[in-house]
């Protein structure tokens, strides 16, 4: 074998044949000027040679590598404090900004990531279904939050339900098992005072409304398979009381021959009816517990925001629905970005001016909302508490917003001199309006929509 090597500046040429010619020594040379030895078989040019190679060929680290950061580093600083205007404007900031996050404590300090839900016990505490970051979370009325649930298996809470009891169940969208589909909705019963949940039921659909009946089942308003259905918490019994699966429509007619798209929200109305928003059908529709009858309650089927008699008035998308005690519907009509009041047989808008983002005002005109998807009222009547987060598409808004129905800028209802209502008597008001009547919907009126978020 043979090879060239500089040693110490050494030229030095071997050959297993003998001493080569001179013009063969000058060859070689002129190559070993370029080559440096890392090794008995290895020459490398001596740009290449790193500069701290040790003689057997090991290279040192650079010698001006950074450090290594120091383990104890600090963490990155809390944000700092919310700016928030006064809670006693007539369109508030109950907590909450830009800023997503998880953190607990007072109004300007506490943080949510996506609220999608709220729920008002006869206290005044608020549960708040914290959707993306997985928590269900406490919030006073002065703004303090704190977090009453977070565990792993516990992900993307949005329907909430009291019962009179004081039992507290919440819907997640994931079952406790990590799965995520159209079809893994799981009920649990948390315990309000511990946080302790377990799962009553998974794998229900997409429930998102959720409601306590007299009789202890429970209203699951599935919004992706267009279906209202009635859970046993006790034996885990599920029926459709009304519409069928995966055939979304408007039809009036008793139980799986009725047909709703995308039902959202529910409440009792009276002890044997439910009002629920169908949201692509761009109305409120009502059922019969006890039969399944479902009869259209307010809203033409237009897409539109015209307030009058509930048959005529039109809505946009409308899905979250409170009830006060007095008969008084308030519903977020989430593409119009307006609040909506339902009273005496007419709808009236009462909070919003249309567009999307946030302010709070004394106007409530003025206020500004982003998605209101669900909302809830302070047993006295005067609070309304909203659930302000981004619908899912990422925008920074992570807010509890307030709506002080006590304002003397809010319209009075004008009701007729007789009390108190029932079902049918407030139906009887609505001018031109019959519930049961067969109804068409031309498609130069419907606006198309697209496939759904979650």
């Amino acid at each position: 074998m043979s090879g060239v090597r500089v040693l110490a500046g050494l030229l030095v040429a071997t050959s297993a044949c003998g001493v080569p010619g001179l013009d063969r020594i000058k060859h070689d040379a002129a190559i070993a000027d370029t080559l440096v030895d890392l090794g008995p078989d290895m020459l490398v040019p001596i740009d290449m040679q790193p500069i701290d190679a040790h003689p057997d060929g090991r290279i040192d680290a650079p010698p001006d590598a950074p450090p290594d950061a120091p383990p104890d580093a600090p963490p990155d600083a809390p944000p700092g404090p919310c700016d928030l205007p006064s809670l006693a404007l007539t369109v508030a900031t109950l907590a909450g900004c830009t800023d997503f996050g998880e953190i607990d404590g007072s109004r300007v300090i506490a943080r949510f990531w996506n609220p999608v839900n709220v729920l008002v016990t006869p206290a005044g505490i608020g549960y708040v279904a914290d959707f993306d970051s997985s928590r269900l979370r406490v919030i006073d009325l002065t703004g303090t939050t704190t977090t009453l649930v977070h565990r792993s298996d516990f992900k993307r809470p949005f329907g909430l339900a009291l019962a009179p009891s004081g039992k507290l169940y919440v819907e997640t969208d994931d079952n406790d098992f990590g799965a995520h589909t159209t079809q893994t909705g799981t009920i649990w019963l948390v315990d309000p005072a511990t946080g302790d949940a377990s799962v009553i039921a998974r794998n229900l659909g997409a429930p998102r409304g959720l409601l306590v009946i007299p009789d202890g089942r429970l209203v699951l308003v599935d919004h992706l398979h267009h279906v209202i259905g009635l859970l046993d918490p006790t034996t885990q019994d599920y029926t459709v009381l009304a519409g069928a699966v995966d055939m979304p429509g408007h039809v009036n007619l008793p139980g799986s021959a009725a047909r709703f798209d995308e039902p959202y929200d529910v409440i009792l109305y009276d002890a044997d009816h439910l009002v629920v928003t169908d949201r692509a059908n761009h109305m409120l529709r009502e059922i019969t517990i006890s039969d399944g009858t479902v009869a259209d309650f307010a809203g033409s089927g237009m897409y539109g925001n015209a307030d009058g008699a509930a048959g005529v008035s039109s809505f946009q998308r409308p899905q979250g629905l409170a009830l006060a005690s007095d008969g008084t519907i308030y519903v977020s009509d989430v593409d119009s970005r307006l609040i909506r009041r339902i009273a005496a047989g007419s709808v009236v808008t009462i909070a919003g001016d249309g567009m999307f983002g946030w302010n709070d005002s004394d106007d409530p005109r003025m206020g500004r909302f982003y998605s209101m998807e669900g909302l809830d009222i302070t047993a006295d009547g005067k609070l309304l508490v909203i659930a302000d987060g981004n619908q899912g598409d990422g925008t920074a808004e992570h807010r509890v917003r307030l709506l002080h129905l006590d304002s003397p800028s809010i319209p009075m209802i004008r009701r007729p001199n007789f009390a108190p209502q029932t079902t049918a008597i407030a139906h009887a008001l609505v001018e031109g309006f019959s519930r049961r009547r067969p109804r068409v919907l031309e498609s130069a009126y419907r606006v198309p929509q697209g496939a759904n978020r979650r």
